[in-house]
């Protein structure tokens, strides 16, 4: 799955007052995930990373980057490069993730680079917290809803 796909998902449930309109939104995007999408489109959607945190800034975050012209970025590698960029360590680390991030910026469209940002410096904030996004998967592969106690 493409990630502008994800951030045009996640602006439009920001945007949208229901919790109904929530889970159907999220429904759309589960019913054209693959299989391997899900596990990284979940914690993005609730505003937060598999990898925890990368100890990136906003003095990183803040760089401008010419943004690509067309989206070719997926989730899954955007979730590499993640992860990549959260193993890097010891001397000479700052610097290799100002190029890591940079680079992951310059391959993401202007569109992208906002969710991306909000989504490294946990500002994601658009009410799709993991007990929607079950639920919009629920209603996606048609598998009985369930409330908080499991009822």
């Amino acid at each position: 799955m493409l990630l502008i796909r994800l951030a045009d998902v996640s602006r439009e449930v920001a945007a949208a007052p229901a919790r109904s309109r929530k889970i159907a939104l999220l429904a759309a995007l589960f019913r054209e995930a693959e299989a391997e999408d899900v596990p990284v489109v979940i914690p993005y959607l609730a505003g937060r990373l598999p990898q925890g945190r990368l100890g990136i800034g906003g003095k990183v975050l803040g760089r401008p980057v010419a943004p690509a012209a067309a989206p070719t970025l997926t989730v899954r590698e955007v979730d590499a490069r993640l992860t990549a960029l959260g193993e890097v360590s010891g001397p000479g680390s700052q610097a290799e993730r100002v190029r890591l991030v940079g680079e992951l910026m310059g391959a993401a469209t202007e569109d992208e680079q906002r969710f991306l940002i909000a989504l490294i410096s946990g500002e994601v904030r658009q009410g799709a917290l993991d007990a929607v996004a079950v639920e919009g998967l629920a209603e996606a592969t048609g598998a009985p809803r369930r409330t908080c106690g499991g009822r």
